[in-house]
């Protein structure tokens, strides 16, 4: 009986053990496919916020690569455009000295002078400029270099019956004898119907390349190249890709390469398309060329009649490196997190942090924005600026001509009391019956039949001082005729050059009134 007690006892007892074990082992389980729910949970949403993420990131990474090789196109173009425009404002200059002066030897002088100016305030950025005649002699010639380096880089000289016969143009790029590129700029000067000459303007691609596009780094490893619209590089950091055909190129490289995704991309940029794309090469400066995966974006610069194409590529490893650290950030932070709350609050976290830094990248991309615009801007305002220097020109030209006295401007050498002519005006030429060519680099004391030495010296004491400084005297006409005048002078420099001004007034009919009076009297 006991042992019959027993035996119940017991097995009452397993009965309970047996119920609290399945208990635990079906709350085990609940915590188990919780556990898992979660894992699945944490893992499809950091993997679908990768995937977003990266989206996302490349979105914004073309973005800006477009947002940079439209910016580089747009400064080529404006920098194309400016000298253009420059051309436009020299053949004026060139015009206007031909009118004024017809003596071959005193035109090419004064052609020298400006393009000299001009090239001085380019600062490196034009490299040659060349003025021929219409039969095609070569005029003028001057570059920015040292004349002993000028036989290394010799340009060619134009032979002006191929030239076309219209406002300023753009040539093709050609190759020098040195290797480097170059482009012309070639200006047909007309005087009303007339055509006199033809201004040469030489760009080096070099030059260019260096003040525009050599700055430019994107990332680590990206850099921003040109080619034309003929597929030819013509600015890229490697010096042996320069004057090379793209595709030639990498095929001749690496003939076993698949470079179909880069022949489809060079053949949108050939028909002057925009975009972003994604291909295999390789970079230029590895010590083993291994293939790569790239990504970039293309934008034409219209220079001319022709375009050129600004390609700026980055390497895509730079992006998914990104997106992957992302990515494990995420599943360890999931994975140390036991709670889904913590998880979801880091989550949120992160996902704000990566907001924020496409915030930046958008923020950055206007910045780019703002700042291309502040420099179409300032090119405007330049221009507007170089408009009111040519009106300003022309107003001067009027007034110096339009009054009844005779205006003369001197070069003044204190050692040989020399006073050459170096400008006069209309009436002054009409009154002295002599051309304009005659005057310009006489002596003016030729002219004056009665000053001496302690009268002139008397007369340059009172200008130097700023006296009143009215002197009277003669001067020699054509035919033998002496016209009494009264001078008035003001002294000036000019580039460094001592001047001086004299506003010289007919008295003859003063003197006749004087003498009238003096017989009266």
């Amino acid at each position: 009986m006991l042992v019959l007690l027993a035996f119940v006892k017991g097995t009452n007892m397993n009965s309970k053990n047996l119920k609290l074990y399945q208990r635990v082992q079906k709350s085990y389980r609940g915590i188990v496919i919780t556990i898992v729910c979660v894992i699945v949970f944490v893992i499809f949403t950091t993997v679908t916020n990768y995937v977003a993420f990266r989206d996302k990131l490349i979105e914004k990474e073309q973005e800006q690569l477009m947002a940079i090789a439209k910016s580089t196109s747009k400064h080529l173009e404006d920098f194309m455009n400016d000298k253009i425009s420059d051309m436009s404002v020299l053949e004026q200059i060139i015009i206007d000295d031909y009118k004024n002066d017809e003596d071959d030897d005193t035109f090419e002088v004064l052609i020298g002078r400006s393009l000299n100016n001009y090239l001085r305030i380019q600062k490196g950025e034009v490299y040659q400029l060349q003025y021929y005649e219409e039969a095609g002699r070569l005029l003028f010639d001057t570059t920015t270099i040292d004349p002993l380096e000028k036989d290394s880089i010799r340009i060619p000289l134009l032979d002006v019956r191929s030239l076309e016969k219209k406002t300023p143009y753009v040539t093709h790029i050609y190759q020098l004898n040195s290797g480097e590129l170059a482009i012309d700029i070639i200006d047909a000067i007309h005087d009303d119907s007339n055509e006199i000459g033809f201004l040469r303007m030489t760009i080096m691609i070099d030059d260019l390349y260096h003040l525009k596009v050599a700055d430019i780094k994107i990332g680590e490893k990206g850099y921003a190249s040109v080619k034309d619209s003929r597929g030819i590089l013509i600015m890229h950091p490697n010096d042996n890709d320069i004057g090379k055909e793209v595709m030639k190129a990498r095929r001749a490289k690496l003939p076993e390469y698949d470079w179909s995704e880069l022949e489809a991309l060079v053949a949108k940029q050939m028909r002057g398309e925009a975009g972003t794309g994604i291909y295999h090469s390789y970079w230029y400066y590895d010590e083993e060329y291994r293939r790569i995966k790239k990504f970039t974006a293309f934008a034409p610069a219209q220079i001319g009649d022709h375009f050129w194409v600004t390609t700026v590529p980055k390497d895509y490893k730079e992006l998914s490196d990104i997106a992957s650290n992302y990515f494990y950030t995420n599943f360890i932070i999931a994975g140390v997190i036991p709670l889904l709350l913590g998880l979801l609050i880091i989550y949120i976290g992160t996902l704000k942090k990566n907001l924020k830094h496409l915030e930046r990248e958008q923020k950055y991309i206007e910045e780019v924005e703002v700042l291309n615009s502040e420099l179409e801007k300032d090119i405007e305002e330049r221009k507007i600026l170089e408009q009111a220097l040519i009106s300003s020109k022309e107003r001067f030209k009027q007034l110096f001509n339009a009054g009844s006295d005779l205006i003369f401007v001197l070069f003044v050498n204190d050692d040989d009391r020399k006073f050459e002519i170096n400008r006069v005006n209309d009436i002054a030429c009409k009154r002295l019956g002599l051309e304009r060519k005659e005057i310009v680099g006489m002596d003016f004391r030729s002219i004056v039949s009665d000053i001496t030495e302690d009268a002139l010296e008397t007369f340059m004491s009172q200008v130097d001082s700023g006296d009143e400084n009215i002197y009277e005297t003669q001067l020699h006409m054509r035919g033998g005729d002496i016209v009494p005048v009264e001078i008035a002078a003001q002294i000036f420099t000019l580039e460094g050059q001592r001047m001086m001004m004299l506003m010289t007034r007919d008295i003859s009919k003063k003197k006749e009134e004087e003498a009238q009076l003096e017989k009266k009297s």
